[in-house]
């Protein structure tokens, strides 16, 4: 994809660059780093005079092409928010108590940037001070604050604000688009009047960025960081914060039991081609067991999420009451109404079926079984098998969506999502 490139054809530093902030800071402070050119698009940048202003700067605002995130790892903070935006129910997700986008001052010991493109790609415009959030840089940290809103203007997006009229800039990116990127290439351009364009989207840089600092200013003695290394997280594990905003990792139990579930049927099926009788058998108990976790771990997280405290022995309900429960009193703080679970539908005959056969495992049960006269075995090697393992995995996820579809302020512990594979290629059912 093209670039906006150096005068001399230089090929401009990335996001990876550790200075990038600063430059882009740069690249909308300063008018003279940028020059109007005969070819497409029309636009090159000054290198020299970006590495003297560069050299200037001690602290500064800047509407950065991407976000500032904290307290958790790099690595792990990409996957993540693609998993929530696909849907979630991969790992833990993100806590509404995690703090890992920065609003405010940032956590010095772990914050980073997740860049979405590259800033200087031909279409973006890294010549304006447009976004709808500012991060200032100063000896005393690294701050990232909400500005504005995104509205659409002639079908096209642009910040609000209170703070500062961002549309005369937001017009004047929108007239250098339509005249020098979106006509042909090779069609030649009015060089002046590219020019005055430019002093113009200046003046208005010039505006903004100081009504960012003033905003900045304004805020910054009020707040105090809370600095920590950022911990190691499991796929199960997601940063929260106590009241006193000491961090801790909250567990996805309902998320590890799912899995296992998924691991099992996956073994089952194994079993099965190969007709291995007592592996089959094996892994279809493992799976129901799990699955039965799973259903538990969801129905106690609910209604954590409703009281506040998290169920204990002295809670006798079956889970399935509780989901229930919570999830009507959840939906009715809420001001909606939330439709139960209830017998006679699918998934909730199935997952009683499974609690049913989950005690069965779990209470000693020494009853002797009848005999299944299809496959020759205990009616219990039936009802664990990998065509009843697959019927309990599917009306779990069915049960989920159908729970967690009228909660929407909640994210699915588990994958709700049909035609996902997951895990080297684990099928979900």
């Amino acid at each position: 994809m093209d670039r906006f490139n150096g005068v001399n054809g230089e090929i401009l530093p990335s996001t990876d660059d550790p200075s990038w902030l600063l430059i882009q800071h740069v690249l909308q402070s300063y008018r003279d780093v940028w020059v109007p050119i005969d070819a497409y698009p029309f636009l090159a940048v000054d290198v020299e005079r970006v590495t003297a202003h560069c050299a200037e700067v001690e602290e500064f605002a800047v509407f950065a092409n991407g976000v500032m995130m904290q307290n958790i790892r790099p690595d792990e903070g990409g996957s993540r928010l693609l998993s929530a935006l696909m849907g979630g129910g991969a790992d833990a997700g993100i806590s509404p108590d995690s703090k890992v986008i920065v609003e405010g001052v940032a956590n010095s010991c772990a914050h980073w940037m997740m860049y979405f493109n590259d800033p200087l790609y031909v279409g973006m415009h890294p010549f304006a001070a447009l976004g709808t959030q500012y991060i200032y840089l100063d000896d005393n940290g690294s701050y990232q604050r909400t500005f504005g809103d995104l509205v659409i203007v002639d079908q096209y997006s642009r910040p609000r604000s209170t703070h500062v009229d961002f549309d005369p800039l937001a017009d004047l990116v929108r007239t250098y688009h339509t005249v020098y990127i979106n006509g042909p290439r090779e069609e030649p351009r009015d060089s002046a009047h590219l020019a005055n364009l430019l002093d113009e989207i200046f003046i208005e840089n010039e505006k903004i960025l100081a009504a960012a600092a003033q905003h900045h200013r304004n805020l910054a003695p009020l707040e105090k960081s809370t600095d920590y290394v950022a911990p190691i997280l499991t796929r199960y594990g997601r940063i929260t914060h106590d009241i006193s905003m000491r961090p801790r990792i909250e567990l996805s139990f309902a998320l590890l039991h799912y899995e296992r579930a998924l691991r099992e049927f996956d073994s089952v099926k194994s079993a099965t081609q190969t007709h291995n009788t007592e592996a089959a058998f094996f892994h279809g108990v493992y799976c129901v067991v799990a699955v039965a976790a799973c259903i538990e771990a969801i129905a106690n997280n609910l209604v954590f999420k409703q009281m506040g405290i998290h169920p204990d022995y002295r809670d006798r309900r079956q889970p399935l009451q509780k989901i229930n429960e919570a999830a009507v009193a959840l939906s009715q703080s809420g001001g909606q109404e939330f439709i139960p679970l209830a017998a006679g539908q699918s998934a909730y005959d199935e997952l009683e079926e499974v609690r049913k056969l989950r005690n069965t495992f779990m209470h000693a049960k020494e009853s002797a079984e009848e005999i299944d006269q299809v496959a020759l075995t205990s009616t219990v090697f039936t009802a664990v098998d990998e065509i009843h393992c697959r019927t309990y995995l599917q009306q779990l996820r069915l049960g989920v969506a159908q729970v967690y579809g009228q909660l929407p302020k909640l994210i699915p512990p588990i994958v709700t999502r049909d035609n996902v594979k997951w895990l080297d290629d684990l099928e979900v059912p």
